[in-house]
């Protein structure tokens, strides 16, 4: 009998477990638009699953700006760390957290040049996207910028995306980026006229934040 070699094995049991994870999640489809003239969105939190914990990788946060202030840090920190899922689920401390050493090098840099270098030297250990940016704007009015690049599927390249967010939402947007249940593109449809989102537009479920 031929043996299969080690590294694929290995894959394929990796591969078991993330399926038995997350495929009750995405059969809940979970925040995903109905696309009747209506514009609602199907968001059922009492049939989520609570049990599901944050994934194990972190999610990095990084600061563009001197401007934010370590008070304001810590401020948008702490919304983090305590805004409870929209599923009734329990917030997760520490899930988002300042990328070590990265302020030395990460003020005043763009957004798009803070995630090439991410790309290029902290991926595996946090994922790709989304990447948490406070920026100078995040100092005037404390929204966040979530940065998540999307794939050409004619180039197969990364092409980059961002959008505002008001902190105590970036924990479940950030989760749903990390799966693939949905993509920066999808919120924008419900940014508010300062282009920060806030909420599900014509939602039936309230936002937690009013």
């Amino acid at each position: 009998m031929r043996m299969i070699p080690k590294r694929i094995a290995n894959g394929v049991i990796i591969l078991i477990i993330l399926e038995q994870r997350f495929s009750k999640l995405f059969s809940y489809n979970m925040f995903r638009p109905n696309r009747d003239k209506s514009n609602d969105w199907q968001v059922s939190p009492s049939t989520l699953l609570p049990f599901l914990t944050m994934p194990e990788r972190k999610i990095a946060l990084y600061v563009s700006s001197s401007a934010v202030t370590p008070e304001c840090q810590a401020q948008i920190h702490h919304d983090f760390d305590t805004a409870p899922s929209v599923s009734g689920g329990q917030a997760s401390p520490g899930w988002i957290e300042f990328v070590p050493e990265s302020k030395t090098w990460s003020v005043g840099l763009s957004p798009e040049a803070i995630h090439t270098k991410h790309s290029e030297q902290f991926v595996p250990r946090y994922p790709r996207r989304p990447v948490i940016i406070l920026d100078e704007r995040t100092a005037r009015d404390g929204s966040v910028l979530v940065v998540s690049p999307v794939v050409n599927e004619q180039t197969n390249q990364f092409e980059y995306s961002d959008l505002r967010f008001v902190s105590r939402r970036v924990p479940d947007a950030a989760m749903n980026l990390v799966i693939g249940n949905q993509t920066l593109a999808e919120y924008k449809y419900h940014v508010d006229e300062d282009g920060v989102w806030r909420w599900f537009k014509n939602s039936t479920v309230p936002n937690p934040d009013t």
